[in-house]
């Protein structure tokens, strides 16, 4: 029962109340451990959102880059651009004008995944990016044959067999800048990284649309594998083994 003290007015004034006492050291411990458990709940759900961000923005990058390649080709018969030319102009040179990009321009981030640290880091104009950033160019887009001034092959739009499911662009895995399917297993330094997106890649497609992709690694080094039918409209343009 609560007891009223009375003012120098004889009025009751407010009833008493105790006064919390301070926090104990075990129970400042116990609040802390809390926290650092919330907090070690919280980070992995932070950190794969943010390389969720990552992948979602890579994606866009390559379906900019997809839409530069298809008006190239546009202007140009057809054909997609080669991996680099007799003055060696490379193939991320060809699709600059298309996606408003001068030579003078500082490393447009639109060659780079934001996951890729290395090619992230470096400070180069376009000029000096020639055909070299994340996105890996396939061979079997157009080519230069090893000391000869004039293209083995060259690829037309509309002969890929397989549009929405041909890969034009991959993503690499050291400075590398073009790779080829039936050379990727057995090779020390693969130039493809399967694994950029922790259990895929992005790719971007002949038709500009852009997606993940999961290959295996014991497919991936398999040269088995490397002419087969699940693979072939993938990285081939006729969807089959090209001899070479």
């Amino acid at each position: 029962m609560l007891k009223w003290k009375t003012n120098s007015t004889g009025h009751p004034s407010n009833p008493r109340r105790e006064m919390p006492g301070r926090f104990t050291l075990i129970e400042l411990l116990v609040v802390i451990a809390i926290i650092a458990i919330l907090a070690s709940m919280l980070l992995p759900a932070l950190n794969s959102a943010r390389s969720r961000a990552k992948a979602t923005k890579c994606l866009g990058n390559l379906k900019q880059i997809g839409t530069g390649i298809i008006m190239y080709a546009s202007d140009h018969g057809d054909y997609l651009p080669v991996h680099h030319n007799q003055t060696e102009i490379g193939w991320a040179q060809e699709v600059a004008p298309y996606l408003n990009l001068a030579m003078t321009t500082v490393r447009p981030p639109v060659y780079d995944c934001p996951e890729d640290e290395f090619f992230r880091t470096r400070i180069q104009d376009l000029a000096n990016v020639k055909y070299t950033c994340t996105y890996l160019y396939n061979l079997h887009n157009g080519y230069r044959k090893a000391g000869s001034t004039y293209w083995v092959t060259q690829v037309r739009l509309h002969h890929i067999k397989y549009p929405s499911r041909y890969v034009t662009n991959g993503e690499t895995q050291r400075a590398k800048d073009i790779f080829n399917w039936m050379s990727e297993a057995g090779e020390t330094s693969r130039a493809m990284k399967i694994d950029m997106h922790k259990r895929n890649s992005n790719y971007l497609h002949a038709d500009g649309s852009s997606g993940p992709m999961t290959i295996p690694y014991t497919e991936w080094i398999n040269s088995a594998l490397k002419d087969c039918d699940k693979y072939n409209p993938v990285f081939y343009p006729q969807a089959s083994y090209p001899v070479m």
